[in-house]
C-alpha cells in the first residue's frame, strides 16, 4: 500500500503543479492514476475537488496539512505497509515522510560546575 499512497502523492504533486499541464505530464498523471485502487481514488478526487490535498505526509507524528498530532498507536501503525491510513482530523490519506537526518551537535570543552557555598549569618 505504501507504493499506492507514493503514487497518490506524485500525481498530487503532478496535478497541483500547474492547471496547464504537457501531454508528458498528462501521460504520467494518468499512468499513476492507474495503480491505484479506484475506492481510494474515489476518495482521493473528492478531497481534490472541495480545493484540499488529498495526501498528507505524517513528521514527528504530526500530520503536515492539518497540524494535529495523531496517537502514537496510529504512528505506529503507519510503519505496516499494507494498510492504508486515513488522518482522524482532516480525512487526508497519511504516507510517513522520509526520516530527517540529524542535525551535527557542535560540542565544546567541558565546563566546570560552579560551586555554590552557604553565605555567612551577618549576625555572627
Amino acid at each position: 500500500m505504501r507504493n499506492i499512497m507514493e503514487a497518490l502523492l506524485a500525481a498530487q504533486q503532478i496535478e497541483l503543479q500547474s492547471t496547464r499541464k504537457t501531454p508528458a505530464q498528462e501521460a504520467e498523471l494518468a499512468r499513476l492514476r492507474g495503480l491505484v485502487p479506484a475506492p481510494i481514488l474515489g476518495h482521493y478526487d473528492r478531497l481534490i475537488v472541495r480545493g484540499k490535498k488529498g495526501v498528507a505526509l505524517l513528521r514527528n507524528g504530526v500530520c503536515c496539512e492539518c497540524h494535529m498530532r495523531l496517537p502514537i498507536g496510529e504512528v505506529a501503525s503507519l510503519a505496516i505497509a499494507n494498510e492504508v491510513h486515513l488522518c482522524s482530523s482532516c480525512g487526508r490519506y497519511l504516507l510517513l515522510a522520509p526520516p530527517e537526518p540529524a542535525a551535527p551537535v557542535e560540542t565544546g570543552p567541558a565546563k566546570r560546575p560552579r560551586i555554590v557555598r552557604p553565605r555567612k549569618k551577618a549576625g555572627a
